[in-house]
């Protein structure tokens, strides 16, 4: 009988401790968009938005923050960027989370082989972006024969006669390669 308990308890706490854990890890507050760092062109406003519990309050050191308790904020940052911190409550506990953002003239520059050379097809390709925004804002077009489409280094296998295009999309701005 205790072995029949046993067998029948353990799966039991086990879903509920995975169940707590769900809940658990859901019982956060992001700042959208959901990145480390947020980047927006010159002279340009970002909006930042809250998800996740109430009672929301937005502080930096760096900004002035006309409405600390909105669940979003557009904030205008200095161009050797700035700290945002949002805390709220969730199931009356604080948590918190933070984003570095922003102003920048984004710049693009490609490494790849030399103009008009020609591949064989199925032959990878290495194609390198370089930013000053690190992965953020940056896709490739199109995505046929790539690796990743976000990601600044990529192998192209082409199938046909392709020409991919880098582009660094930054709030406000954009640059195209």
């Amino acid at each position: 009988m205790k072995q029949f308990s046993w067998k029948f308890l353990a799966p039991l706490f086990w879903i509920l401790g995975a169940s707590f854990l769900q809940r658990a890890q859901a019982q956060q507050v992001t700042i959208l968009p959901n990145a480390d760092s947020v980047y927006v062109c010159t002279d340009s406003l970002v909006t930042l938005t809250a998800t996740g519990g109430s009672n929301f309050f937005w502080s930096s050191p760096d900004l002035v923050i006309p409405t600390p308790s909105a669940g979003s904020i557009r904030v205008k940052p200095p161009v050797n960027g700035a700290i945002v911190i949002l805390t709220a409550s969730v199931n009356g506990t604080s948590r918190s989370d933070t984003v570095r953002v922003f102003s920048v003239t984004p710049t693009l520059t490609l490494s790849a082989p030399v103009p008009d050379t020609a591949v064989c097809r199925g032959t990878p390709v290495r194609l390198q972006a370089i930013t000053n925004t690190g992965t953020y804002g940056l896709r490739w077009q199109p995505s046929d024969g790539l690796s990743s489409t976000t990601h600044p280094s990529v192998t192209a296998r082409p199938k046909v006669t392709t020409t991919y295009t880098a582009i660094l999309d930054i709030k406000g701005c954009e640059v195209r390669k």
